[in-house]
């Protein structure tokens, strides 16, 4: 039966996809700098956060869900399976950033 290891994933990854937003947040503003109007940019920044805040919401959802499958399906410890939940979901969320990033430049208008 799984432990309280789904739960801590789920947090750790997130916090770490809060921590990776702000440096995703700080590349958009520079590349928002050549937007049309403030009206725009703000628009851009809008879009790329609904983006990221639902993507990481989702990817905790699915390091929890992967430590628990870990956990159970193979056989592995706590802290490996916990690790294993919050390296893949780390890296899913890190795209999901990138491909938020994307939309927000597009939303505004900059080309």
């Amino acid at each position: 039966m799984p432990t309280k290891a789904p739960i801590v994933a789920s947090v750790i990854t997130f916090i770490l996809l809060v921590v990776l937003s702000l440096f995703f947040g700080i590349v958009q503003l520079l590349a928002l700098d050549g937007a049309i109007n403030e009206q725009r940019a703000m628009l851009g920044l809008g879009v790329s956060a609904l983006a990221q805040l639902t993507g990481y919401i989702l990817c905790a959802i699915f390091a929890a869900r992967l430590t628990r499958r870990a956990l159970t399906k193979f056989q592995w410890g706590n802290v490996a399976s916990a690790l294993f939940g919050v390296v893949i979901a780390t890296f899913t969320g890190v795209g999901v950033a990138f491909v938020s990033l994307i939309l927000g430049v597009l939303a505004s208008g900059v080309s």
